[in-house]
């Protein structure tokens, strides 16, 4: 479900692994393109359980929702959990607050669309300024790890600005603690 810059990369190695796939998308464009592959396409809005049956979600073992608005996600996201308990769900994130908010709806496979990318320009950033390649990859896991570990915490204080704040100030601590250890 939607197929914009997110959603064509998933699409693009499904149709190179010859996996066929059930796409969703309110672009007539995207639509086109996809149907000149072979695809089944339905042209709608993803969050309306009609559409969703007629495309034969509950036959479906994962949903891709790389929909762009965040509203719509959310709702995809609560009608699937809702309808479709047994298709897991990989959804876009356009940042960590819509991360919080699909987690609080049992979504668990969240992807951060700009995460992955900004991890590996801090990896070759840390190359660029004289780290060692082995020491930037264990320096950017031990990041990430940390950082899903505190999304994954601050899902329940998430409209808590305060305790946000709070667990942001104990996790820049133990940041600073963790990527300083073993530095000259």
């Amino acid at each position: 479900a939607g197929l914009g810059r997110f959603g064509q990369i998933t699409a693009r190695i499904l149709v190179g692994r010859q996996i066929p796939f059930t796409a969703l998308d309110s672009d007539p464009d995207e639509i086109d393109m996809l149907r000149r592959y072979g695809n089944e396409v339905y042209f709608g809005d993803v969050t309306r359980l009609d559409l969703l049956h007629n495309a034969g979600l509950e036959h479906a073992k994962v949903l891709v929702l790389a929909v762009d608005d965040v509203d719509a996600s959310l709702k995809a996201a609560e009608l699937v959990r809702h309808h479709f308990p047994s298709v897991t769900i990989v959804a876009r994130a356009r940042d960590r607050y819509h991360a919080y908010k699909l987690h609080a709806l049992g979504v668990d496979q969240v992807i951060r669309e700009s995460f992955e990318s900004a991890l590996l320009s801090a990896r070759l950033t840390l190359m660029q300024l004289g780290v060692p390649e082995s020491t930037a990859i264990d320096l950017v896991r031990s990041f990430r790890d940390l950082d899903e570990r505190l999304l994954l915490e601050q899902i329940e204080h998430r409209a808590d600005v305060d305790m946000l704040v709070e667990t942001n100030a104990k996790g820049r601590a133990e940041l600073q603690s963790l990527l300083s250890e073993g530095k000259p």
